[in-house]
């Protein structure tokens, strides 16, 4: 595919809502990722696989609002659909999308497509899998003490380490054996 980057000093990280191009399924849903940047891609011949909302997530309120802070479009897809890249992470975390781009393949090897339900309840087992290993770390781990070890560490890193640490498991709700589960002087 011909796409140019141009690398950037300044690196960004940012949470995005995409709606895909008709290069995939005319009206597929909404998903959500996040983009990673530290430059500019230019699509020089190929279409764009997405038209990207630049987003941020306020905190707080129930539900959480989503602003849309810039449009622009993203990726780009080979003539035949079937190359294609995007600098959106997490695409395949959308039941949806996946089970789509998963179905336009079944379709080309003469397979019938499946239900989106399937996806969905992969995900849907995939999540409390994890929700299973956060609590299951959160009792066990002192991520107080993990983090004191990593001193070492930018500034930057470590505050945001600490700001993560208050949210996950507050001080309120750690349990006395936590001292003892990890050694930093090891």
């Amino acid at each position: 595919m011909s796409t140019e980057t141009e690398l950037k000093q300044t690196k960004y990280t940012i949470q995005v809502e995409a709606q895909p191009t008709n290069c995939f399924q005319a009206n597929q849903s909404l998903i959500r990722g996040y983009q990673v940047h530290r430059g500019v891609t230019v699509r020089v011949n190929e279409r764009p696989c997405f038209r990207v909302r630049r987003c941020v997530v306020p905190v707080g309120g129930d539900p959480p609002t989503t602003t849309t802070i810039a449009e622009e479009f993203d990726g780009a897809i080979r003539e035949d659909g079937l190359v294609w890249g995007t600098d959106i992470h997490g695409l395949f975390d959308e039941p949806n999308f996946r089970r789509t781009w998963l179905n336009r393949a079944r379709v080309r090897k003469g397979l019938p497509p499946l239900d989106t339900q399937i996806s969905q309840s992969g995900s849907c087992r995939l999540h409390g899998e994890l929700e299973r290993w956060a609590d299951h770390l959160s009792s066990h781990l002192d991520i107080s003490r993990l983090i004191t070890g990593l001193d070492h560490l930018s500034p930057p890193i470590l505050r945001e380490l600490r700001r993560l640490d208050a949210e996950i498991v507050p001080p309120s709700v750690r349990h006395p054996h936590h001292a003892d589960v990890l050694r930093t002087d090891a």
